[in-house]
Order: C-alpha cells, then sequence, then structure tokens
C-alpha cells in the first residue's frame, strides 16, 4: 500500500544543507499500525508530511497504492490528501475562532458535500469521539484531551484509508494519551492504516510495526505480531468532488461574520466610495430626467418640429461657433399646405414666438409669448399649471395666460385682480433680425390689447412664458410682417409643427420632410440630444467618486495581506484536509467580493439617504424663494444603484486578488507550523 524508495529531503539553508530524512526506505501494508520512534529533529514528522502529500521529497519515490505521489501535481496532492489522508496533529490544528462542528467539517466542505449532509455526518463524528454535547463550542474553552478528540473526529470526516499522527499525545497527560492513543487502537481495528510517531516507546508493543529513525534514517525496524489478512478489514473511502463556488461563497461568507468587526471597517472605506458616486452620479441623472419630463410635457410624443435650416437636429460639441452660411428654406403659409399633402400627416401650424413690453395702466413689463400647437394638442401638463383662472377658450380668442410673476410687475397684489383685466402688448423684438437672418424684415410698429384669463402657478416650472392662442399668434405676426409677406418666398414663421395621424408613421414623416431640405427634429431627437450632453456629465461625476473607491481598494489590499498573516496557520489546516490551490484564491477572493458587495449595498443605501439629505434642503430653499419645489430633483436611476454595487464588488475582488494569490500559494508545512 505504501513504499518509500530512497527518499531523501534536504533543506538548502545559507549555513548549509539539512538533510531530513537522507536516504529512507519503507513499506507499510493495508491496515497496519505502525509507531515512529525517535528523538526530535530525527525526521519523523517530515516523513508523515511526505506520505500525507503536504511536502514533497528532494529524491526518491513515495508510492500509494503504486503511484507515485513524488510526482503528483498541486491538485493531486491535494485530491490524496483528501481522499485517502487523516491528519492528527500534536498542537490539534484547530480553527479557535471556528465551532467544533464547523471544523469537523472542514473536510467535507472541501469535498463537495451537502451542507446538511456535511452537519449531520460532523455531527456523528462528534459522537464517536464524545464530543457531540461540545459541539457548538470553540476549541478555546476545550482541555487538550477533548481538543485532540476533534482533531481525531475531522481527521475521519473523509473517511480516508490512512491515518497519519504526528505526536498525538504528546500534549497530554499520560492517562488522557492513553485514551488517545486506544481510541487510535480501535479505528486501526476498524480498518484504517494508522502511523504514529510518538516518543513514547511503550505505545510500540501494539504495533504491527516500529521503525526507529536518528539523523534522518531508519535505524532500526521491528515487526510485530501481524495480524492475518481475514482479520484485516479494507476500508471503503468515498467518492468526493471538489468544493462548488456556492460552497466557497457560503464559507467565505461564515469566515467574515467571524470577523465582523474588521470586515466593516475595511468595507467603510468602500461604502464611502460608492456613496460618493451615487450622490455625485444622481445630480446629472436627476437633472437630465427633470429636464426629459419637462419636455415630454410641454410636447405631443410624436410632434415633429420642422425648421428653415436643415441639420442633424442633435447638440454637438464645438470649441467655437459654427459661422458657416446655410441657405433657409422660407417658412410660411405655403410651406404649411405643402407639409400637410404628405401621407400620414393630421395637422401643421406654426409655432409662435413674440418678445415685446406688456403694460398695464402706468406699469410695464417684459413679455414673452408663444404658443407651440393649437389647443388640440397641448399638453395636459401646460393647462394643469393655470392656477388663476382658465386656460385660453379657443385658438383664436384675444386672450393671454401669463406668469405670476408678471402680474406682479403690473401692480396687482393679488393674481385674481388681473383676471378680465385688459393688457396691452408692443415694441415687439424681430426675434428673426436677432438671429442675424438676411431675410428677417421688419416689424411695424403695432399695438394689442388682449384679455388675461389665465394665470400660471406661482410655484409652476418653466412658467416664464405667456400662452397665446394659436390663431391669434398667427395673426399678430401676420400683421408685424406685413412687408416680408409682399416678397415673393415670406419667411413668416421660425419653426412649424407637424402632427401625425399615427405616432408609428413619425419616422417616415420625418424622412419625406428631411428629402424636401428642411431640418427636423422631434421629441425624440432632442431627449437624445440632451442625453450625450449629461452622458458626459454623469461620467465626469462618476469618474470622481470612483477615485474614493480605488482608494478605499487599497485598504482592503493592506487589510486582507494582514489577515493572511494571522490566518496563516488556518490556511495551513486547509490545504492538509484537502483544499486546492485555487480553492484557497478563491476563498480569500470570495471574501474580497463580499466585502465589496457588503460595501457597496450599504453605500448605496447612505447613497439613497444622501441624496433624499440634499433633495429637502433643495426644496427647503426653493420653498423660501416662493417655488414649491426645487426644479432639481435627485435621481438615482436603476442601472446606477445595480452598477455602484457591482463596481464595488470588481474593485474589491481585484484589491484582493494579490492577497489571495498569496495565500494558495503558502506552503502547508510551513503554515501549519507558523505561530
Amino acid at each position: 500500500m505504501i513504499e518509500l524508495k530512497s527518499v531523501r529531503k534536504i533543506y538548502r539553508l545559507d549555513e548549509g544543507e539539512i538533510r531530513a530524512l537522507d536516504g529512507v526506505n519503507l513499506k507499510v501494508q493495508e491496515g497496519d499500525l505502525v509507531v515512529i520512534l525517535g528523538p526530535s529533529g530525527c525526521g519523523k514528522s517530515t516523513l508523515l508530511n511526505i506520505i500525507g502529500g503536504i511536502d514533497r521529497p528532494t529524491e526518491g519515490e513515495v508510492l500509494i497504492d503504486g503511484k507515485d505521489i513524488a510526482k503528483f501535481k498541486s491538485n493531486e496532492l491535494a485530491r490524496h490528501r483528501r481522499n485517502n489522508i487523516g491528519m492528527i496533529f500534536q498542537s490539534f490544528n484547530l480553527i479557535n475562532d471556528a465551532t467544533l462542528l464547523e471544523n469537523v467539517s472542514l473536510p467535507l466542505k472541501f469535498m463537495g458535500f451537502k451542507e446538511s449532509d456535511q452537519k449531520i455526518k460532523s455531527a456523528d463524528l462528534l459522537k464517536i469521539v464524545g464530543m457531540s454535547e461540545r459541539a457548538r463550542s470553540i476549541p478555546a474553552k476545550l482541555s487538550g484531551g477533548q481538543q485532540q478528540r476533534v482533531s481525531i473526529a475531522r481527521a475521519l470526516a473523509g473517511e480516508p484509508r490512512i491515518l497519519l499522527c504526528d505526536e498525538p499525545t504528546g500534549n497530554l497527560d499520560s492517562k488522557t494519551g492513553e485514551d488517545i492513543f486506544n481510541l487510535l487502537r480501535e479505528l486501526n481495528r476498524e480498518g484504517h492504516t494508522v502511523i504514529i510517531v510518538t516518543h513514547n516507546e511503550r505505545y510500540a508493543k501494539y504495533a504491527d510495526k516500529v521503525i526507529e529513525m536518528l539523523d534522518g534514517r531508519i535505524v532500526a525496524k521491528k515487526v510485530g505480531n501481524s495480524r492475518s489478512a481475514e482479520q484485516k478489514s479494507i476500508f471503503k473511502k468515498l467518492a468526493s468532488k471538489n468544493i462548488s463556488l456556492v460552497a466557497t461563497l457560503r464559507l467565505s461568507l461564515k469566515n467574515l461574520s467571524r470577523r465582523k468587526l474588521r470586515v466593516f471597517l475595511t468595507s467603510f472605506g468602500v461604502t464611502i466610495g460608492a456613496m460618493a458616486i451615487v450622490i455625485l452620479v444622481s445630480f446629472g441623472a436627476g437633472m437630465q430626467k427633470s429636464l426629459n419630463d419637462q419636455l415630454k410635457g410641454m410636447a405631443q410624443v410624436g410632434e415633429i418640429k420642422v425648421s428653415g435650416i436643415k441639420d442633424s437636429g442633435s447638440m454637438n460639441f464645438q470649441a467655437t461657433p459654427n459661422f458657416e452660411k446655410q441657405e433657409a428654406k422660407p417658412m410660411n403659409d405655403t410651406t404649411i399646405e405643402e407639409l400637410k399633402k404628405i401621407n400620414g400627416v393630421k395637422a401643421v401650424f406654426p409655432s409662435i414666438n413674440l418678445m415685446g413690453d406688456i403694460a398695464y395702466g402706468d406699469k410695464k413689463a417684459q413679455f414673452m409669448g408663444e404658443s407651440g400647437s393649437t389647443i388640440e394638442y397641448v399638453t395636459d401638463s401646460v393647462k394643469s399649471k393655470v392656477k388663476y383662472g382658465k386656460f385660453v377658450s379657443s385658438d383664436s380668442a384675444n386672450e393671454v395666460v401669463l406668469p405670476y410673476e408678471i402680474i406682479k410687475t403690473l401692480g396687482f397684489l393679488k393674481a385674481d385682480d388681473a383676471l378680465g383685466k385688459e393688457i396691452v402688448i408692443s415694441n415687439f423684438m424681430n426675434l428673426a433680425a436677432l438671429q442675424g437672418q438676411a431675410s428677417a424684415g421688419s416689424f411695424a410698429a403695432k399695438e394689442y390689447k388682449l384679455k388675461v384669463v389665465g394665470i400660471y402657478d406661482e410655484k409652476a416650472q418653466f412658467s416664464y412664458s405667456g400662452y397665446l392662442p394659436n390663431l391669434t399668434g398667427q395673426k399678430i405676426i401676420k400683421e408685424l410682417k406685413a412687408e416680408e409677406m409682399m416678397k415673393k418666398n415670406p419667411n413668416i414663421y421660425d419653426q412649424l409643427t407637424v402632427e401625425p395621424r399615427d405616432i408609428k408613421n413619425v419616422s417616415e414623416i420625418k424622412k419625406v420632410i428631411e428629402d424636401k431640405g428642411y431640418g427636423v427634429q422631434t421629441l425624440e431627437d432632442a431627449i437624445k440630444s440632451m442625453g450625450k450632453v449629461f452622458t458626459v456629465i454623469q461620467a465626469i461625476l462618476g469618474v470622481v467618486g470612483s477615485i474614493a473607491l480605488i482608494v478605499a481598494s487599497l485598504g482592503i489590499l493592506n487589510t486582507m495581506l494582514m489577515a493572511i498573516l494571522e490566518r496563516t496557520r488556518e490556511i495551513g489546516i486547509m490545504k492538509a484536509v484537502g483544499a486546492r490551490v485555487k480553492d484557497i484564491q478563491r476563498i480569500f477572493l470570495a471574501e474580497a467580493l463580499l466585502i465589496g458587495l457588503f460595501g457597496g449595498l450599504l453605500g448605496l443605501g447612505l447613497g439613497y439617504l444622501g441624496t433624499s439629505s440634499l433633495q429637502s434642503i433643495l426644496n427647503f430653499y426653493a420653498n423660501r424663494s416662493g417655488a414649491e419645489d426645487s426644479f432639481f430633483k435627485l435621481y438615482i436611476p436603476l442601472y446606477l444603484s445595480v452598477g455602484v454595487v457591482t463596481f464595488s464588488a470588481i474593485v474589491a475582488t481585484i484589491a484582493g486578488y494579490l492577497p489571495a494569490r498569496r495565500a494558495s500559494r503558502m506552503d502547508p508545512v510551513r503554515a501549519l507550523k507558523y505561530e
């Protein structure tokens, strides 16, 4: 079963070579009880470690069932330890902050057992060694003998064929030591091959084979009265798998739960970074959403805006203005009739924009009047902003809806006092001339009297212009541009609005209008154009917040490197019970991932709290200035919520890679000896 051929283990140090094993040859049969005697430093433990696969020989062969494990790769050695070997140590090597049940179940985790099966089997093993009543205790509360019993239970978890016992009674009193040795003899009778390293020569009389070592060599062998082959039972080993990713995450979570304060302090840096990202990006996202909502409220979804200058209809980023001359197509009643003939068009009307003076008695104010559509197409959100009075009664009425601020400027103490009053608008400014259009023409000096029928809510957003009935606005524009209308190709309107019969036809209608040489923009185009700007803003704000998160990752790196020093023995234990290199690496990476997730989720929660507080402050100052609420609404979109948690987890995992790699490459023998 076990055969060593010319095995040497040489440690090369600065002061020279140390030959821990020097040409060892040994055979152990299935079911033997072997006792290895010798003074400290003679190579007994090294021999045990090499058979167990937690150390490699410098030279020679180590045959287990005819296979040379000295040539095994690291994963094959881990599988050998997991399936064939149970290690029992003089210093017990239990994880001090884990319960006895968790200590015993550790090998089963790396064998791929289900959580429920682990608990059942571990509880049974603790019962076998007489420790079932202390299953929820931790090793620090046990005596030496009790800890060694738990160590034996853990060694038996994978039902190994071979039990390797390194001074199992060395730290125990004689009575407890005798009990432990008798337990090992009982396990040997049940079929386990037991190899015991000890100083106690009285155990030799029970052995099938006694080996004496000195200076790395076997100096004597004694064969006892071996049992017949019929008396020895062949132990049936368990088939094992590798630990699953889910089990790895569960084990990592359990490890972190035993270090709550450290985890919280480590993740708090991630929390601050994540919170900074949420709050900063919510500014840009909130600004974009607020403006988009306002655009959707002021215009019908399917409306198409048409101008005389053909362009992309989208915003661009230029360091200097574009002075390239563009030929403008005339915008007049002929254009309206032309566009009405397009298949799928329901209505076409001009967008009216007027700027001039407004007067009531001897009081004057600056007036802006607009009408984007006829009453049929005015959105409910626009109409609902009228707090005093009503909306205009018809498209041709000599009526106007005014902003609350203009009413105050005109001398009315209460808004209701202005309702029904007749105001005068005059001294109109030619907006086209201001824009430098060659065909702008001139405005005639005229005055118009309009009745105030409605007043916008003083706290309404984007209600800085008065509303004119569309046909009334057209009449005023045409009279003001009388000279322009005398020309062959008069340019009366700045913009036209096209209403489709069906929203599905918008793209088709838009293309036809573009082919005619007009500039076209839809609500969707406007939103996309603004979206490009705000995407850049959000990206910049996100980068600023990310800096804090990246700095926090350095804290994770430092903390995990320090944690590895504290958990060195734990790493050695996991390797001794069958953990692969990648298993150790995944455990530490999973811990870093969970720290990042926890920090990201906490940061997201604090980000929501922070944005809510900031919004309350903004609303408070908006109320003090007379508005109902701040126009600026902080907004945390779903992509930001998911993204900041994901990004936190990724950054933390990257930070944890170096510590995880270092932990996975630790030498198990040195790790187990680390104090």
